[in-house]
């Protein structure tokens, strides 16, 4: 899961990512993502009733910051898939979002990371930038056998394994048939 921390310093944000990242980022950059900005909001809300015990602290750059709250994100993002989308969120923010180039923002892109943009975009309400990795993702997949989706997708089981098979079979024995 990822997290949303609030800090002592209004001027900083921290997010925890799913590989224990903590990012901290100016609030100008949390700005550009109306959703983590409204949590950070609503953090700062609930921050004076949260009790010391679920405060946390860490060291950065020899000054210790301490997290009084954090709020999960529903989405399971590294740290440097965040930073990227981060800096596509400020450059849509500054010019036209149509004209940015995927490619540039993206170039060493893993099928892995690009599953995680679409997943955020979707929470995070960056419609294009979900457009752009679902369009490169489609690109991959495009003329594969569902082998080799399965293989570029890193899906281990494609169908019903035969103990499911079998499960099925069984309902299937007791279920009636419906004939429309």
């Amino acid at each position: 899961m990822t997290a949303v921390c609030a800090t002592p310093n209004q001027a900083r944000r921290v997010i925890k990512t799913a590989d224990g990242q903590q990012l901290v980022l100016c609030a100008s950059d949390v700005h550009y993502l109306s959703v983590i900005e409204n949590m950070f909001s609503d953090l700062k809300a609930l921050n004076g009733d949260i009790p010391e015990e679920v405060s946390y602290s860490f060291t950065f750059s020899n000054c210790t910051i301490i997290l009084q709250a954090f709020v999960l994100i529903p989405i399971s993002i590294e740290s440097q898939v965040m930073y990227k989308i981060i800096e596509w969120s400020r450059a849509a923010k500054k010019s036209d979002e149509s004209k940015l180039d995927f490619q540039q923002f993206f170039p060493d892109l893993s099928v892995k990371e690009c599953i995680q943009i679409l997943e955020a975009s979707l929470f995070l309400e960056t419609n294009k930038l979900g457009k752009c990795a679902a369009k490169w993702l489609a690109a991959r997949l495009e003329g594969k056998t569902t082998t080799e989706m399965a293989r570029i997708l890193d899906v281990h089981c494609i169908g019903l394994s035969s103990e499911q098979q079998q499960k099925l079979n069984k309902f299937n024995l007791v279920t009636p048939q419906y004939i429309d």
